[in-house]
């Protein structure tokens, strides 16, 4: 294929699954394979839940006696959202974290505040 060109195009059926889906939306995967996908997404949340506020609260300056219910409303809220997403949303079984991408305007306000 040269410079321009276009890929060919696929005249496969979109509805059609891809062979490289193991599991559906309503499928359960064997016990032990839940437990380390389990295991994964709670790896996941603890460091999204955790780094999020500590770097926001040592840029806030809180004392470290406000540190500890800081990072549990994070958690609870992202419980919260996490059901709310598997019970209303599109029902995937994903984390809805604290998200690192709003760190930088966060940060910026605070610098703004403080100085």
């Amino acid at each position: 294929m040269g410079q321009g060109e276009s890929p060919p195009r696929s005249n496969a059926d979109p509805n059609a699954t891809s062979e490289f889906v193991e599991y559906g939306v309503e499928d359960r995967p064997p016990l032990g394979e839940s437990a380390l996908l389990g295991v994964q997404h709670y790896l996941t949340m603890v460091g999204a839940n955790i780094a999020v506020p500590l770097i926001l609260a040592g840029a806030l300056g809180m004392p470290s006696e406000i540190l500890p219910r800081f990072v549990g409303t994070f958690f609870v809220v992202s419980g919260v959202a996490t059901l709310a997403q598997t019970t209303f949303g599109n029902r995937y079984p994903i984390v809805q974290g604290a998200p690192f991408s709003m760190l930088a305007s966060a940060l910026a306000v605070v610098g703004v505040v403080t100085a």
